[in-house]
This record gives C-alpha cells, sequence and structure tokens, in this order.
C-alpha cells in the first residue's frame, strides 16, 4: 500500500463523495464501511459516531480510506 500525497489525490477526491473506511476492533474483527466525505484542505473530513470508527482513532488503530474513481 502506498500514502497518495496531495495535490493529486485531493484533485481526484474534489471529484467524489462516497468512500470507505476500515479498521479492526478491540476483539480483531475487520470493519469496512461506506462514508459521505468532504476535503478541508488536505484533511479529509468524515462525519462518525462516538463508537466504532472514533473509538477505533481513541485507541491508536490504524485506519484506511479510500475512495474510487468511479
Amino acid at each position: 500500500m502506498t500514502d497518495v500525497r496531495m495535490p493529486p489525490c485531493g484533485t481526484l477526491l474534489q471529484t467524489i463523495g462516497i468512500g470507505r473506511v476500515a479498521w479492526a476492533t478491540a476483539a480483531g474483527r475487520a470493519v469496512v464501511l461506506p462514508v459521505n466525505f468532504v476535503l478541508d484542505g488536505e484533511a479529509v473530513v468524515i462525519k462518525t459516531s462516538r463508537d466504532g470508527m472514533a473509538d477505533a482513532v481513541e485507541h491508536d488503530r490504524v485506519i484506511s480510506f479510500e475512495a474510487d474513481d468511479g
């Protein structure tokens, strides 16, 4: 897997509104969810609930984000 840097990636992401996030729960279960997102500068912004993805962030679990170009 390769980190993709802005601006080439940002230009593409500005044309897409749906992506997916993935992470592993504390029990090791993989979770992959579709998400709506927007760009704020170079940051991908995703609205989430207090559990799930936010819990993964709080506990320093790796989270992946991807979006397809249709």
